[in-house]
């Protein structure tokens, strides 16, 4: 899915996120996401709205960049910057903001990435 959608569809888009196994959604533009805080972030993809997730889970089926500026890469670098940020934030293990940030998608591409 795309970016969660636009900021009046991301909470509905978070919940179906969160129903179906096999749904996930990029984070490749800086658009709507920019104006996101971390506790907004936390909300729409922790399993009751209040707790993160231990496990995160959810936050495992968000994977950065697909289809935002690739003609501007220090466009990327900057979201790349801001995600991370957010990440520290919320509290997301390093190993899966790993996952976010290239991670699952190079394992859905059959690529090993270096750790």
């Amino acid at each position: 899915m795309a970016h969660l959608g636009t900021r009046i569809f991301q909470y509905e888009a978070s919940q179906y996120i969160k129903m179906h196994a096999n749904l996930s959604a990029d984070l490749g533009g800086f658009g709507q996401w920019r104006r996101i805080q971390a506790h907004e972030l936390a909300e729409l993809l922790s399993p009751d709205g209040r707790v993160v997730d231990p496990e995160m889970a959810n936050y495992r089926k968000i994977v950065f960049g697909s289809d935002a500026y690739v003609t501007h890469p220090e466009t990327m670098v900057s979201a790349a910057l801001h995600y991370d940020e957010l990440w520290k934030r919320i509290g997301v293990p390093q190993e899966t903001v790993r996952e976010i940030m290239g991670g699952t998608v190079a394992k859905w591409l059959g690529i090993e990435l270096e750790q």
